[in-house]
């Protein structure tokens, strides 16, 4: 697994001089030096060469494998990108059913971050080579298919909620309610974050900005803050009155949050309800 980018002074992102090579999972990058392919297959005095790539990303080439006469080069689940050619050569070229043409979508290539995001057209359409973590050594595969590439998207993962409100409320009285939703990292800007608050029965839920309640139609208004920060937290700007009950406790606050991908409608993170009881 590796990223073999940039070699514009050196040639080929790999060259096979002879020999058998096995290429699993790798991202060929902008390579423009010599013949600006990503991978070339030449003879040496030992012989021709031989290799197998499998889940290889091929961006901004000339030529993705060159393969001189005599050698023999098999792949399968590839991803090309703004490559003239994807192969060529005298060579000995064969290749399975999963060949695909589309943008990895970098992170960002010309600063050399080369981790996919979350639309690229490297998600979920690899195959199993037999390899059970990527290049950083992140989980694969993640969600519903391997990665092709040397990177397997992950999402921001969400470790826990909580929620800030008054710890008793007189029957009738009013108040408010403030969700976190704590994350390991700041969210990336195309992760969507929803929220649930049942309170005696009725629900809200952002970003919707709904409510239902068979016994009250009126909306609440919510406001989002610090995503950035590894810290996403929702405001609910309108107070809630709690029911007069008799006297009697009640337990029936739950607070739901949850982040979704909407490239592939995926959940992540739905975390346990946490629940208050009041007194009176």
């Amino acid at each position: 697994m590796n990223r073999v980018t940039d070699a514009a002074a050196h040639g080929s992102g790999a060259l096979c001089s002879g020999g058998t090579t096995t290429f699993l999972h790798n991202t060929f990058a902008g390579n423009t030096g010599g013949t600006c392919s990503a991978v070339e297959l030449v003879s040496s005095l030992t012989g021709p060469a031989t290799a197998t790539a499998l889940n290889t990303i091929v961006s901004d080439h000339d030529v993705g494998y060159l393969v001189a006469a005599g050698s023999t080069l098999s792949f399968d689940y590839a991803l090309w990108h703004d490559t003239v050619w994807d192969y060529g050569g005298a060579g000995t070229v064969s290749f399975g059913t999963h060949l695909f043409h589309g943008d990895p979508l970098f992170r960002d290539a010309p600063g050399l971050d080369f981790h996919i995001t979350s639309g690229s057209a490297a998600r979920d359409m690899g195959g199993d080579a037999g390899i059970d973590h990527d290049f950083e050594d992140q989980l694969r595969p993640w969600d519903s298919g391997y990665d092709i590439g040397a990177d397997e998207y992950h999402y921001t993962p969400a470790r826990g909620v909580r929620i800030e409100c008054p710890l008793s409320i007189h029957p009738g009285g009013e108040f408010f309610v403030h969700g976190f939703l704590i994350n390991d990292l700041a969210l990336q800007p195309d992760m969507a974050v929803f929220f649930l608050l049942d309170i005696g029965g009725d629900y809200w839920f952002w970003p919707s900005w709904s409510h239902y309640s068979a016994a009250d139609p009126s909306s609440i208004d919510f406001e989002i803050r610090d995503v950035a920060s590894g810290e996403t937290r929702v405001y609910v700007l309108n107070p809630f009155t709690w029911p007069d009950t008799g006297g009697a406790a009640m337990a029936g606050l739950r607070f739901w949050g949850a982040i979704v991908d909407p490239a592939s409608n995926t959940l992540f993170g739905e975390l346990a309800a946490v629940s208050w009881a009041f007194g009176p």
